[in-house]
This record gives structure tokens, C-alpha cells and sequence, in this order.
């Protein structure tokens, strides 16, 4: 008999988690009814008349003009991928589990896979977390921080001896609506263009920015008001900066990665900070598995071993 977890417990333990999956029947049910909760829709051509079939493993369109067979696999990171319904909702247990993420190292002894696997489950899964083109609005907290190894700390060969400060690292903007939606991505340089671009595609125009006195800010078209960092002020009649320092306090806490994947961590590490892991009205308390299935489309995993 399947384990049902308290819906009071927000966050279940390894082992109820496990239970509440015992077989892959029970894993893809799950799956079908959090990636399509209104009903099952043809992937193909978006008709919700559907027929199941092969023990309900298989769905086949009743459209005349399509009648195309998918699985709740078809067009997620999951096309194409061997691994059994049960681990892929394991993995993402895992990884909504803590703040910080999964080691794919871990990742890979947990789940029973090649390193090479896990680490590429975990970007696929940290793409579920891209920026949907959300435009954010009121007051937005806008700042800036820079990643990367201090030269100091660099081996001699991989020294840039070009100074200190910001050299040798990658900038990352973030833009945060008051208790709301998070936008940060790395960017090639922080100046009055890149920013300016940022704030016209992602902040309405009638909203207000917060901003530190850096020189970039000080070209922002939206209304702005501003702290003086380099003065020692931080808060000022409740414009400040601040709502932003978790997301860099966590972001800087992620184990090394290449530059060319820092974009995942980000978005991963932002979503995090405003969408809980765990929710009392979830069932089994696991809304991770329900944002990725709902943001996964359209981000196939190419097989890996």
C-alpha cells in the first residue's frame, strides 16, 4: 500500500517521498495530472480529446488531422531519456530540497547514474527556471554583483595580473520586484546601455527602481531613487538595496562552474528565493516537481550514459 503524506508536513523526508512513488505506474500519474492538470492535451496539435492506451503508458490524439501518439515525456527534458519516471522525480526532489542545490556528484550516488548523467540532468532541470519574459512592476530593487575566484586565490598561470576588484570576474544584474518576481541574468559589462536595455525590456515604465550610486545607475530613464553605498548608506526613508543580498549571499555560496552555465545557476538561485520548495497545499508538499513540469517544455535532454 502507497504511503499518502501528511499534507501538514511541509517538508517529507527521503523515505515518504520514495513511498509515495513506489512503481513506475504510480510516478507516471503523478507526472500526467502535475504537468496537465485540467486534463491531458495533445502536445502536437493542442486538442484535449485523447485516447490512452498500451495500460495507459501511451496517449494517441482523436483529432482526424493529427491522431499522433505522445507520452507525458514528449517535449520535456525528459524526451529521449532512459532514465526510469521514478529517478527523474527523485532527482527533482532532491534538487528542490536544498536552497543551494545538488552536487551532481551526489546527484549521481543517489539516483544510481554517471556523473556525466547527473550533471546534465541538473542543467536541464536549472533550465526550468529561465526568465519566462516576466515584467516586473511597483518598486524594483536593482543592483549588481561581480562572480568569480579572487585573483589571490587563482593558480599563477590563471592570473589575469590586470588589477583587483571586478577584473577577471562576470557581472550579474538583478532586478527584484518587492515581494515579488526575481529577473537576474550574467552580463557581458555593467554600463548605462546594458542597463538601460535591461530595465526597458523586463520594468515597467511606471515603476520606481532602488538603486546604489553606481555611476551605471545614474543614466536610468525610470523614475529611480538611490542609496549612497560608497557613503556608508544603506537604508534611506525605505529605499534600499537589500531585498537582493540573499540571492547574492546564495549565489555566491554555488561550488565552481563554468562560465557558460553560470546563466542556469542564476535563474535557478532567484527562482528559489521567491517560489518555495514545499507547500502545505500540495499533497505530497512537493510544488518543485509541479514548476518544473510546467516549465520544462520545449527543453529536450539529449541521452547521456
Amino acid at each position: 500500500m502507497t504511503q499518502t503524506i501528511d499534507a501538514d508536513n511541509i517538508q517529507p523526508n527521503a523515505i515518504a517521498s520514495i513511498d509515495q512513488f513506489p512503481d513506475e505506474d504510480t510516478a507516471r500519474e503523478y507526472l500526467i495530472n502535475a504537468r496537465w492538470p485540467n486534463g491531458v492535451i495533445c502536445p502536437h496539435c493542442g486538442h484535449d480529446q485523447i485516447y490512452r492506451i498500451r495500460h495507459g503508458k501511451l496517449f494517441r490524439c482523436k483529432d482526424a488531422g493529427c491522431k499522433k501518439q505522445f507520452t507525458v515525456r514528449i517535449d520535456t527534458v525528459m524526451e529521449d531519456s532512459p532514465l526510469p519516471l521514478r529517478k527523474w522525480l527523485f532527482a527533482i526532489y532532491l534538487f528542490g530540497i536544498s536552497p543551494e542545490g545538488i552536487a551532481s556528484t551526489r546527484m549521481a550516488e543517489l539516483i544510481g547514474v554517471t556523473q556525466k548523467t547527473a550533471l546534465h540532468l541538473d542543467h536541464r532541470l536549472r533550465d526550468a527556471f529561465a526568465d519566462d519574459g516576466i515584467v516586473l512592476d511597483g518598486v524594483v530593487e536593482v543592483d549588481e554583483s561581480y562572480i568569480g575566484g579572487t585573483e589571490k586565490n587563482k593558480h599563477q598561470d590563471r592570473r589575469l595580473n590586470a588589477g583587483c576588484g571586478a577584473i577577471g570576474k562576470t557581472a550579474v544584474l538583478d532586478m527584484k520586484q518587492s515581494d515579488g518576481d526575481t529577473v537576474a541574468y550574467p552580463v557581458e559589462k555593467m554600463d548605462i546601455g546594458t542597463l538601460s536595455g535591461a530595465l526597458s525590456k523586463h520594468v515597467a515604465k511606471i515603476a520606481t527602481t532602488h538603486t546604489n550610486d553606481a555611476k551605471a545607475n545614474c543614466g536610468v530613464q525610470i523614475k529611480r531613487e538611490s542609496v549612497n553605498h560608497s557613503g556608508g548608506e544603506y537604508v534611506r526613508d525605505g529605499v534600499h538595496t537589500n531585498g537582493i543580498e540573499s540571492i547574492w549571499a546564495l549565489l555566491k555560496r554555488v561550488q565552481y562552474c563554468y562560465k557558460k552555465h553560470l546563466h542556469r545557476h542564476v535563474n535557478e538561485i532567484t527562482k528559489r528565493s521567491t517560489i518555495p520548495a514545499f507547500n502545505e497545499e500540495d499533497s505530497t508538499g512537493i510544488t518543485m516537481i509541479h514548476l518544473i513540469m510546467t516549465r520544462m517544455s520545449g527543453r529536450m535532454l539529449l541521452t547521456r550514459h
